[in-house]
């Protein structure tokens, strides 16, 4: 794969939530089997919301959504299996200390998380340093204690020597083995009050640590009826209305109001979060405290695990709150066009409501009709990119928009006075029977059903919606505003300036 970490950027880019050690994991999961797919191959960053999907929710289907997402080309995921190496990713440590050093090499990376972020990072990896050190000299202990041990018992296996000698030599033996045994005897009181000194300290330390973790439980128990009662309350509010898209819709601002309440989810969250954290910081506690370090963290998970859906749920109506708040936006003031070629009119999506003409027609279908009549292409979003030029008398504005017709784009000038640029790009027949050629060509034996999956996995970014709306300088006449769509693709907008306006800003400064 190419450069990892400029791919593990582009991801986080793509991504609007925040992490937390579960996601973080999930991310790098999903990097690592891009890693294996994608052995020389481009990689292709998906859209938002395929990211946003995966992390948030990974299963058979999100995972296999983002992986295929990665392919310039239609490409089939076996969702079985990339399900079953995605569940079966277990980073060791050894995978995670190669990444950080990795990361930490990289400038751009250095450069972004800056002087604050890398004096942190320092630190967390000193204590992890200091870890393990500290476990590496309690098992060095543990060795030299049980060496220890061995040594009297192979000392008495010695033989015994002939009494060769005379009296005196054998009393000289027996003073010289009392003072031995005497040695050993030092020794051994030596070993036994200083592994006495150590059993004490730890129990010294290891009571305070039940101190301070009974006294921060007290003070967790104590907050803890003032956080229930904003989860009841948020709970409460997510079963009334928070899939209801319709309750929103009653409010003044129902994108607002949805938000305000999502706000609360992740807030709450961020608490049970930091709280997780701080009981990992506990260790060496006695029986009962563990008993009930084990119930909170319990708790915890459980409650974490619910917001989450709940949020979840609530930020997929939020997004049909926006998807309905763009469609409703209201425009007037039609730019005057001018020239040939720059027809452009409100594009006309007719809906069929007859049930009897429907079922007459599904009988005389192609595959091709039935595959790409059930993607949705107004869900789907076209990133459409303007640039823009100073010409003196003129500003332009143009971007490439191949394969569309004139009358598929809609420019106007809204009630605010800004400048909106929308249209929607729908594959033509001959487009949409080369994409069907090639799906059945490198994936035979596929259902229909598979086929919709990968072609609009394909279709992202390429086809669908687009919308973008620009200010407009003061000194521009709108009156004399011209569009132009080009055989080439290329949507030009030509915005002239007042002659007598005196220019005391910056004109690109409504751009972007």
């Amino acid at each position: 794969m190419e450069d990892k970490i400029r791919v593990i950027e582009d991801v986080i880019r793509e991504y609007e939530g925040e992490f937390d050690e579960e996601k973080t994991e999930t991310l790098m999961k999903l990097i690592s089997i891009m890693e294996e797919v994608h052995q020389k191959s481009e990689v292709v960053i998906p859209q938002k919301k395929v990211v946003y999907e995966a992390i948030e929710n990974p299963n058979k289907e999100t995972v296999s959504n983002f992986v295929a997402a990665t392919f310039n080309e239609p490409f089939g995921v076996d969702i079985e299996k990339t399900m079953e190496e995605f569940e079966r990713k277990k980073r060791s440590v050894e995978e995670r200390m190669k990444m950080i050093e990795e990361m930490m090499r990289h400038n751009e990376v250095k450069e972004k998380i800056g002087k604050d972020g890398i004096k942190q990072i320092e630190t967390t990896i000193q204590k992890i340093e200091n870890k393990l050190i500290e476990c590496l000299r309690k098992e060095i202990q543990k060795d030299r204690v049980k060496e220890e041990e061995t040594i009297p018992k192979e000392e008495e296996t010695i033989p015994k020597e002939e009494e060769t000698t005379p009296k005196e030599e054998e009393t000289t033996k027996i003073a010289v083995s009392q003072e031995s045994d005497d040695k050993k005897s030092c020794k051994q009181k030596e070993r036994t009050t200083k592994e006495s000194d150590d059993k004490k300290g730890c129990e010294e330390e290891e009571k305070e640590v039940d101190k301070k973790f009974e006294k921060r439980i007290k003070e967790i128990k104590e907050e803890e009826k003032e956080r229930r009662e904003k989860y009841l309350e948020f709970k409460r509010k997510y079963e009334e209305h928070g899939k209801n898209k319709d309750y929103y819709l009653e409010l003044k601002n129902p994108s607002s109001e949805c938000e305000n309440e999502i706000k609360i989810g992740v807030w709450m969250n961020q608490k049970n979060n930091s709280i997780m954290d701080e009981m990992d910081t506990y260790e060496g506690l006695n029986e009962a405290n563990k008993k009930v370090k084990k119930e909170i963290i319990i708790e915890m998970e459980k409650e974490i695990e619910e917001i989450e859906r709940m949020v979840s749920d609530m930020k997929n109506t939020k997004m049909e709150l926006d998807s309905i708040k763009e469609e409703k936006k209201e425009v007037n003031k039609p730019i005057k066009i001018e020239g040939n070629n720059q027809r452009y009119v409100r594009p006309a999506h007719k809906v069929e409501d007859d049930e009897d003409n429907i079922k007459i027609e599904v009988n005389k279908k192609t595959e091709t009709d039935r595959v790409f009549e059930q993607i949705n292409w107004r869900k789907m979003e076209m990133g459409i990119q303007f640039k823009a030029i100073d010409k003196g008398k003129y500003y332009v504005m143009y971007a490439r928009i191949k394969g569309m017709r004139d009358e598929d784009i809609d420019v106007n000038i809204t009630k605010n006075g800004n400048l909106s640029i929308s249209g929607m790009k729908i594959p033509n027949k001959e487009e949409k029977e080369m994409i069907m050629r090639m799906v059945n060509h490198q994936l035979r034996g596929i259902s229909e059903e598979e086929k919709v999956q990968i072609i609009y996995q394909y279709c992202q970014g390429k086809y669908g919606r687009f919308k973008e709306i620009y200010s407009i300088p003061k000194n521009v006449d709108i009156k004399k505003i011209i569009v132009s769509y080009t055989e080439e693709g290329i949507l030009q907008i030509n915005l002239p300036k007042y002659i007598d306006f005196n220019e005391i800003y910056d004109p690109f400064a409504f751009i972007w």
